[in-house]
């Protein structure tokens, strides 16, 4: 059966991770944008000096966070952390954290109710060998089962609690805390075998680090603390010389036993590598000497990581949910200056567009009230024009009515009383009883009457029937009767 690793994240959403490197004198800070597992473009960084604040807020969170993930890491101090290497049976590495918490009595010098950890599961476990089927239930499936290999990070609260607030000093609030060599002690198991040293500092201690594989699994991880005279050579071969005998009695020491020591990529140890070597030498022979990464490229390693594999984190839970409240509290914030920003501006723009109007509307009151003698004079005059038109109108339709009705007018008929108004005519006369059909042709003439010029139209818009009564004192005499309305042009009298 092959190899099985740790479920990696899919996700491709952005990620925008701040990676504090704390230092005795300045901090430094490295930004990399991630998007998955890769880190687009080259890192921005920047430094500070210790117990004051970044130039450039990179770590703050605000609304933007709800777009792209902002992860601040920091690295935490090596001399507040113990480390423990178990080894465990499972199905599913997610079972690993719960048998930890049950043997955390057993393992931890600090008492759990001051007690920060959390767990660093190594890929590539170890299959087991498959327990036989039962007899009784042949068709069940066995799962099968591997052997883990574990790191253990204890630290105290206490300690780990000081440690952020040295850094919220600076404006960084974590939300990881990782170990700054583990993730490169841990890398390619599968090449590693022997004991392994990594002399480094770590805050006012100088400290080696050593790590045992057997044949690619991890065995054993202690810190030796030195001291900063010129002992430290028999402190390190005492403690070392422990490790051994242990390996020894534990099985990890083979015939061939090889050690390899890790030297720091940058020179900045107070201890000199030359000397390590040296020792080394002496007291166990010839060994391997391999260059370690320095710390931005160890902070890019670690960054690729925590975008795809679950990394051990040591901030408390108290923090996460302090630095969570101040989150929402920051967007609770951000968002009513916005909406009050919001609506300063749109009074300012709602106030200015009212007074440009304003402005707009007095200066056309303004002309308005200059032009409202010459309207009024205006007025009148148009006044005048259309009462002299209409007079000269009315005038040349009343001769008209006049000519029109003598010449359509016969002569068997008496017009006793014609009058016109304006825009009718009525005609009254008399006719003898049997002449009274020259009323109803003479009334037709007038109907089909047109007006004189190059566009003749009719001269009349209507002409009533003719209506007739017997005379009183005339038994053969009929007195007849009706109106017409002028077909005049429209004008505006108002």
């Amino acid at each position: 059966m092959g190899k099985i690793t740790q479920k990696k994240h899919s996700s491709k959403q952005r990620r925008l991770i701040n990676f504090l490197i704390p230092g005795a004198v300045t901090h430094r800070l490295i930004q990399f944008d991630c998007s998955g597992q890769e880190i687009k473009g080259t890192p921005k960084s920047q430094e500070c000096t210790i117990h004051k604040k970044f130039q450039e807020d990179w770590c703050i969170k605000d609304f933007r966070n709800l777009f792209y993930k902002k992860i601040n890491v920091s690295w935490a101090s090596l001399e507040d952390v113990f480390l423990r290497v178990m080894h465990l049976p499972g199905e599913n590495p997610n079972e690993l954290k719960m048998m930890v918490e049950l043997q955390l009595e057993k393992i931890s010098p600090i008492p759990l109710a001051q007690l920060v950890w959390d767990i660093q599961i190594l890929p590539n476990p170890v299959p087991l060998p498959l327990p036989e089927p039962d007899p009784e239930h042949p068709e069940e499936e066995v799962n099968p089962m591997y052997l883990y290999s574990v790191v253990v990070l204890l630290a105290e609260k206490t300690a780990i609690e000081n440690f952020l607030v040295f850094l919220e000093e600076s404006g960084f609030y974590a939300d990881r805390l990782e170990l700054p060599f583990l993730h490169e002690a841990l890398k390619s198991p599968d090449t590693k075998d022997g004991l392994y040293v990594y002399p480094m500092s770590s805050g006012s201690k100088d400290i080696a680090i050593t790590v045992w594989w057997t044949q690619g699994q991890l065995q054993n991880i202690d810190i030796i603390y030195l001291p900063q005279e010129d002992v430290w050579k028999k402190v390190f071969t005492i403690h070392l010389n422990q490790i051994i005998w242990a390996a020894q009695v534990a099985g990890w020491l083979k015939e061939d036993f090889k050690w390899t020591l890790e030297v720091p990529a940058e020179d900045d140890e107070p201890i000199s590598i030359n000397e390590w070597k040296m020792l080394m030498t002496e007291l166990y022979g010839e060994g391997e000497i391999h260059e370690r990464m320095m710390k931005s490229e160890l902070a890019r390693f670690n960054c690729t990581l925590i975008c795809s594999v679950p990394t051990a984190n040591l901030l408390p839970i108290e923090f996460v949910s302090v630095y969570r409240q101040k989150y929402i509290d920051r967007l609770w914030l951000q968002g009513i200056v916005a909406v009050v920003l919001f609506y300063i501006a749109f009074c300012i723009i709602y106030f200015s567009g009212s007074s440009v109007a304003n402005f707009q509307k007095s200066r056309i009151e303004t002309r308005l009230a200059l032009l409202e003698n010459d309207y009024k004079t205006a007025l009148k005059l148009r006044e005048q024009v259309d009462l002299l038109q209409l007079q000269h109108t009315l005038k040349f339709a009343a001769l008209d009515c006049y000519r029109l009705t003598a010449e359509l007018l016969p002569t068997d008929l008496k017009l006793t009383r014609m009058n016109f108004n304006g825009d009718s005519l009525s005609f009254v006369g008399e006719a003898p009883s049997d002449k009274i059909a020259l009323v109803t042709a003479f009334n037709e003439q007038l109907q089909r009457a047109v007006t004189y010029g190059e566009n003749p139209t009719l001269f009349f818009k209507r002409v009533d029937p003719p209506t007739s009564v017997q005379k009183a004192g005339a038994g053969n005499t009929l007195t007849w009767r009706f109106s017409c309305e002028l077909n005049l042009p429209e004008l505006n009298t108002k």
